[in-house]
């Protein structure tokens, strides 16, 4: 039977690289937070612009084509 010569790690060891990679991964996390926010806003401001589209084009069918738009 054989034994294993070194004991399992059962911790990581310290490389010093932790503030840097603690650091990258804070800097990464506002990347994405901030993107995701401007994404956020670009979806809402689409959707105003779709509303307001709606609206102008339900206003020239009562209008100019003689009837209720159809809301779906």
């Amino acid at each position: 039977m054989s034994h294993a010569s070194r004991e399992p790690r059962t911790e990581l060891q310290s490389t010093g690289f932790e503030p840097a990679v603690a650091y990258a991964t804070t800097y990464a996390d506002s990347v994405w937070q901030v993107q995701r926010m401007q994404v956020e806003a670009l979806i809402a401001w689409q959707n105003s612009m779709a509303a307001v589209a709606q609206e102008l084009w339900d206003e020239w069918v009562c209008h100019f084509a003689g009837g209720a738009p159809i809301d779906a």
